[in-house]
C-alpha cells in the first residue's frame, strides 16, 4: 500500500501541529510507515472477522477457531485451537464458554468489555487494595458473591463479581 503525496502533505501538517515544529524527514517517514502498517493490520483483522461471521451463519451455535493468540472476552486469557470458541458473543476460552452454557455467568458480561456491570478479583485488589486471602474470606463469609468459572480439573479458572449482587462493594450501573 503506497502513500500518496497528498497523504504525506496531510501527515506533515498533522505532525507539525502535534510537535509544535516541522517534523524531520525521518520522523515523517516513520510515522507514515507505522500508520500504513497499522491500517494493513486493521484491514487484515476486519477480513478475518468477516470470515468468522460468514462461518457463524453456517454454525449458529459457534465453532472453534483454528488459530492461536486470541484473547477470551471474559477472562482475558489466551486461546488456542484446542481451547477456543467463537459465537455471536465473541471469542472465549472453553472454560468461560462452558460457564456461559451452564449459566454460571450471564451472557451479558461477554459484551460488557468495559466492565460496567461486573468486576474481577484483580479489580478488588487494584481498586480497593484488598489481598487475595481477604477477598476469599469475604466470599466464604457471604460478604462478596462470586460467580466461579471452573477449569477442567474443577479448580478456579476465573471469578466474576456482578455489581447487582455486590452493591455494598460497587454501585450498580444505572443503565
Amino acid at each position: 500500500m503506497g502513500i500518496s503525496q497528498k497523504q504525506w502533505d496531510e501527515l506533515n501538517v498533522i505532525l507539525a501541529k502535534q510537535l509544535g515544529r516541522e517534523p524531520t524527514k525521518e520522523e515523517l517517514e516513520q510515522c507514515g510507515y507505522t500508520l500504513t502498517g497499522l491500517a494493513e493490520l486493521c484491514y487484515k483483522q476486519f477480513r478475518t472477522e468477516q470470515g468468522w461471521k460468514r462461518k457463524l451463519e453456517e454454525n449458529p451455535k459457534g465453532f472453534a477457531l483454528s488459530d492461536s493468540g486470541r484473547g477470551c472476552c471474559i477472562c482475558g486469557g489466551g486461546t488456542s485451537p484446542e481451547n477456543s470458541w467463537y459465537d455471536k458473543h465473541g471469542i472465549k476460552c472453553l472454560n468461560c464458554q462452558r460457564a456461559l452454557d451452564k449459566k454460571v455467568i450471564p451472557v451479558s458480561i461477554a459484551k460488557d468489555w468495559d466492565r460496567k456491570t461486573w468486576f474481577t478479583m484483580y479489580d478488588l485488589q487494584s481498586k480497593l487494595g484488598l489481598k487475595t486471602a481477604t477477598i476469599n474470606k469475604y466470599i466464604r463469609d457471604g460478604q462478596l458473591k462470586a460467580r466461579t468459572i471452573k477449569n477442567n480439573e474443577g479448580g478456579v479458572h476465573f471469578q466474576v463479581f456482578l455489581n447487582k449482587e455486590n452493591t455494598a462493594w460497587f454501585k450498580p450501573n444505572p443503565s
